[in-house]
C-alpha cells in the first residue's frame, strides 16, 4: 500500500510539474503570443509545420496517401450511421506477437478483432461498450486466447462545469487549461476460455489538453491478477503532408500485477500512418519498441517482459 501510494503520488506531482513548466513558459512569451492559444496541443504541431511545412509541400507536392472516397459504400455506411441509434466501431488489429503491457503472451502472429458502440450520451460525456478478442497461431489448443468486454465512461471537465453552470470564461487561461482534461473510468471482464482464471479489472485515466498530450492511467485488477498497472504517457501527431505520423511514449510502472514485486517495468514508444479509405474505413501500420525496465518486473515465474519490436497494423470501420 505504501509504494502505491508513493507511485499515485508521483504521477500526480508530474502532472502538475508538467502543466507548471508550460505555463511559466508560456507566460513569458504571451507577448509575442496572439490570443491565449499557448497552452493548445496545436501549438507543437504548427511550430514543426511552421519550419518544415514548406520544405515537405516541395517534396511531396499535393500528393496524400489516402483514398477520399468509396461512392457506394460510403453511402451506404452514411444510412447505417443515419439510422443505427449507437455510433459504431469494428475491425481488427494483427501483429507479430501478441503484446500486452510489455509482456509476450504469444509469440507468433496475433489477430485482435473488435467491436465498440457508443449511445449517444452527450452532454453528459461518453459511454462505450467494447467486445475485443486475441487469437494467436501458436495457442494450445483452440486458438480463441482471451475475450474482453469493455464498459468506459468519460467526462469532459469543462463541459461538465457548463452543465452546472460554472461560467469558465471567468477563469484565467492557465487556470482554464489545467480544468482541460478527460477523464475515464472503466471495467474490463478478461476470459481466458478454456482456462477458469478470468479476472477483472477497473481503470482511471487522466488525458489533457495541452501540448504532447500527457495522460496518466491507474489500473487495478481485483481478481486473478491481483495488482496495479500505472501508466504516464504523451502523444503527438505530425503532418509529414504525405501523411499523418502518429507518436508516442509510455512509462509503466507494475505493482504485483500478475507478478510479486514492484517496479518501473518498461518504456514503450513507437509511431503509426493512419490512412483514410473513404469517409469511414481507416488502415493504420504502426511499429513500436517495448524497453524492458527491470528484469523480474511483471512476472516472477515466467519472465514473459523483455526488449520487443512490434509491428502491424489496425483496420477500422466506422458508422
Amino acid at each position: 500500500m505504501k509504494q502505491k501510494t508513493h507511485t499515485l503520488l508521483f504521477l500526480c506531482t508530474l502532472s502538475l510539474i508538467y502543466t507548471f513548466i508550460i505555463s511559466v513558459h508560456a507566460e513569458d512569451n504571451t507577448a509575442q503570443t496572439c490570443g491565449n492559444t499557448y497552452l493548445e496541443p496545436e501549438i507543437v504541431s504548427n511550430f514543426f509545420d511552421a519550419h518544415f511545412g514548406s520544405h515537405l509541400e516541395k517534396l511531396v507536392g499535393n500528393n496524400r496517401l489516402e483514398i477520399k472516397s468509396l461512392h457506394g459504400l460510403d453511402d451506404a455506411l452514411d444510412s447505417l450511421g443515419n439510422i443505427s441509434p449507437f455510433d459504431i466501431e469494428m475491425g481488427f488489429s494483427t501483429a507479430n506477437m501478441y503484446l500486452w503491457r510489455g509482456q509476450k503472451l504469444g509469440s507468433d502472429t496475433s489477430f485482435q478483432p473488435f467491436v465498440s458502440a457508443s449511445p449517444d450520451f452527450e452532454p453528459f460525456g461518453d459511454l462505450v461498450f467494447t467486445f475485443w478478442t486475441d487469437i494467436t497461431k501458436d495457442t494450445p489448443g483452440k486458438n480463441d486466447l482471451e475475450y474482453d468486454f469493455v464498459v468506459e465512461y468519460t467526462f469532459h471537465m469543462l463541459e461538465l462545469l457548463k452543465i452546472i453552470g460554472c461560467d469558465e470564461s471567468n477563469c484565467c487561461y492557465p487556470l482554464k487549461k489545467l480544468l482541460d482534461f478527460n477523464l475515464s473510468t472503466g471495467y474490463i471482464y478478461y476470459w481466458f476460455p478454456p482456462a477458469t482464471d478470468d479476472s477483472h479489472e477497473i481503470y482511471w485515466k487522466l488525458a489533457y489538453n495541452l501540448p504532447f498530450n500527457p495522460s496518466f492511467l491507474i489500473s487495478h485488477d481485483i481478481d486473478a491478477g491481483d495488482g496495479v498497472w500505472y501508466e504516464a504517457g504523451i502523444s503527438q501527431d505530425f503532418d509529414l503532408k504525405l501523411f499523418v505520423l502518429s507518436t508516442f511514449a509510455t512509462l509503466g510502472y507494475n505493482h504485483r500485477q500478475w507478478g510479486k514485486t514492484s517496479a518501473f517495468s518498461i518504456f514503450q514508444f513507437g509511431g503509426s500512418i493512419p490512412v483514410s479509405i473513404g469517409t469511414h474505413i481507416t488502415v493504420e501500420p504502426f511499429l513500436s519498441y517495448s524497453k524492458r525496465l527491470k528484469r523480474t518486473s511483471t512476472d516472477d515465474e515466467t519472465d514473459l517482459v523483455h526488449d520487443e519490436l512490434l509491428g502491424g497494423f489496425n483496420f477500422v470501420i466506422g458508422f
